[in-house]
């Protein structure tokens, strides 16, 4: 009796992208339809898609669509793993196929009988053996990757910024960029500064976008540029596996400060405020009398930027607040310029404490994953997060102690108080906020002498000791 036939194929893994595999196992079914009198009516194709991985398979979710509205009356498949490797899989097949007398004719493994319970029964042995080999295969391939990410061995994909194609050979004009990139943001620049310097220049992401502050800190951040090999995904705290088999880009104790500085919990709190100026160095860092801090006030109908509590109390005129303040800054620099550079710490200490909590991480991560250990997932949960806590507020602190350098380049410049005049605003704000505490004071009432209204006496700087 002639049917109207479906062929299903899928391949799980289409490396050349040109979808050979499945244009064969279409010819060999068809061939397989000739021979047994089917009319072919429609083709339904699942390209680089594993029925072992979940993925959502299009062709074959409308092939059971067809079959239950009588579309074909037949199937035929190159081989029974082609069409399923999940027993729920099979279980939906048989259910879909048995009441409407489908049969099921494959080119490698015959006719899969599901008329019959001996039929049923070998289809879900067949299915059973199938998912058994998918598993094992699973389980070579990460085993694999594991031990070679162990080894410090690129993986593949696309290539990491700063690093050519074979993620080992630096880049040059990527790496400098990451190594300036880095020392500048220990010395008071800021991610929002880079990254606009960044983008003005040309300099774009490995995958050819433009940098946000987002992606940048995240590629900054990022254990290859330390020559570490580590494992994670975007977003999450990378677990330390050991040392890669490339150069490092920066030496891993100025990595080191610079994952303690951007994350530390009191820098996150002050970015997500928001409201940070562009143009105004005592944005979010000068204080207001009752001690909150100041914003940008927006800009009088003159052009002039204006300074603002964040609790309305009071406005003020940026240019004479900030000629105030910037002089005060010079003279300190001026009279203190290289005393003001703190001497380099050391810490060393710190440094080994770190190294042996990544290591007792390490510990407790083996003992998880060794049934012999006996360590449930809530006392793995437990240690875990306790050591997390302490690893996060141990880079805070190196990060801190390794930002003391703010000052380096301006107080030491031959001209100090020049350095500080042509510094960016980030660099400003981070100067200031080294040597002095700003607060603006409630201003006398009324016109003052000259016909002046601004007035000096109510921007007061104090030195930090």
């Amino acid at each position: 009796m002639s049917r109207q036939a479906a062929i299903c194929c899928r391949i799980s893994q289409d490396r050349v992208g040109a979808g050979l595999g499945v244009e064969r196992q279409e010819a060999d079914c068809r061939a397989l339809a000739e021979r047994l009198g089917w009319d072919v009516v429609d083709v339904y194709r699942d390209n680089d898609v594993s029925a072992y991985s979940g993925k959502a398979r299009p062709g074959y979710v409308q092939l059971l669509r067809d079959v239950e509205g009588g579309q074909c009356d037949a199937v035929i498949a190159w081989h029974t793993d082609r069409l399923h490797r999940s027993p729920v899989e099979l279980e939906t097949f048989i259910a879909t196929c048995d009441p409407r007398a489908v049969p099921t004719h494959t080119v490698r493994a015959g006719v899969l009988d599901l008329s019959t319970a001996s039929g049923r029964m070998t289809a879900r042995i067949t299915g059973a053996v199938a998912r058994h080999e998918s598993e094992q295969k699973g389980e070579r391939v990460r085993r694999a990757k594991q031990q070679a990410q162990a080894d410090g061995k690129w993986l593949g994909g696309r290539r990491p910024f700063g690093f050519e194609a074979d993620a080992h050979t630096h880049r040059a004009r990527e790496a400098e960029a990451i190594r300036s990139a880095t020392r500048e943001l220990l010395a008071g620049h800021s991610l929002r500064s880079i990254m606009r310097r960044w983008n003005e220049a040309g300099l774009r992401t490995a995958a050819g976008g433009v940098w946000n502050t987002s992606n940048l800190r995240q590629m900054l951040l990022r254990p290859r540029n330390a020559g570490l090999v580590s494992q994670g995904h975007a977003g999450s705290q990378p677990r330390i596996i050991g040392p890669g088999t490339w150069a490092p880009i920066v030496e891993h104790e100025t990595w080191d400060a610079l994952v303690g500085l951007l994350s530390d919990p009191s820098r996150l709190t002050r970015t997500r405020k928001g409201g940070i100026s562009l143009r105004l160095a005592g944005s979010f860092l000068y204080r207001c009398h009752c001690g909150g801090l100041v914003r940008s006030g927006g800009q009088r109908a003159d052009g002039g930027d204006r300074y603002a509590c964040e609790h309305n109390h009071m406005t003020r005129l940026a240019a004479p607040v900030d000629a105030i303040v910037f002089g005060v800054i010079e003279g300190l620099l001026v009279r203190d310029n290289v005393a003001l550079v703190a001497p380099v710490e050391d810490l060393s200490p710190l440094r080994e404490r770190l190294a042996v909590l990544r290591a007792r991480g390490e510990e407790i991560a083996g003992m998880f994953g060794d049934p012999a250990a006996g360590m449930s997932a809530a006392q793995f949960r437990t240690a875990n997060e306790r050591l997390n806590r302490e690893t996060r507020e141990l880079e805070a602190e190196i990060g801190r102690r390794s930002s003391g350098s703010v000052l380096a380049g301006v107080a030491d410049a031959e001209d100090p108080a020049a350095a500080f005049r042509n510094a960016e605003v980030d660099r400003k704000r981070a100067i200031i906020g080294e040597l002095a505490e700003v607060t603006l004071l409630r201003s006398r009432p009324g016109r003052l002498a000259g016909g002046r209204y601004f007035d000096p006496e109510s921007v007061q700087v104090e030195p930090r000791k």
